[in-house]
């Protein structure tokens, strides 16, 4: 049975290989995947030997904050690229960047300074592509 995990605080590959650790520590888990920029750990487990509640405090415990995902989390989940124009150096990134993951509903943010574009994965529930344009409009950057 596959089981998708929201993991919120990894930063960079040495958090991935944490989650993917603590998650691969447990009895009847394998394949386990962590993606960074959509904030998520997939594993398949075995109903009967998995502890899918013992692993979500496990990442708890380990500092980052972790939930199983529902069918209608992933249902809500969208994906969106926007061409930013302006940024010149990795501090507009982070200024992208920080004016995205602060919009309530964003889930994950990739901003290219070579790509000029910012990558977002959010919540349509939440926010809607008109909203994190102007998040980026009030950093004082274009968008396409």
């Amino acid at each position: 049975m596959k089981k998708v995990l929201e993991v919120k605080g990894m930063t960079c590959g040495s958090c991935v290989k944490r989650v993917s650790k603590i998650i691969s520590g447990f009895k009847g888990v394998s394949d386990v995947t962590v993606d960074l920029q959509r904030m998520e750990a997939a594993f398949e487990c075995d109903a009967s030997a998995s502890d899918v509640a013992g692993i979500v405090q496990a990442i708890n415990d380990f500092g980052f904050t972790a939930r199983e995902k529902t069918y209608e989390d992933s249902a809500m989940e969208k994906t969106i690229t926007i061409p930013v124009e302006g940024m010149s150096c990795e501090h507009c990134v982070r200024a992208v960047k920080g004016a995205l993951e602060t919009q309530k509903g964003v889930k994950a943010v990739e901003v290219s300074l070579e790509g000029k574009s910012a990558r977002v994965v959010y919540d349509e529930g939440l926010i809607g592509p008109d909203a994190l344009k102007a998040a980026i409009l009030e950093e004082g950057y274009q968008v396409a």
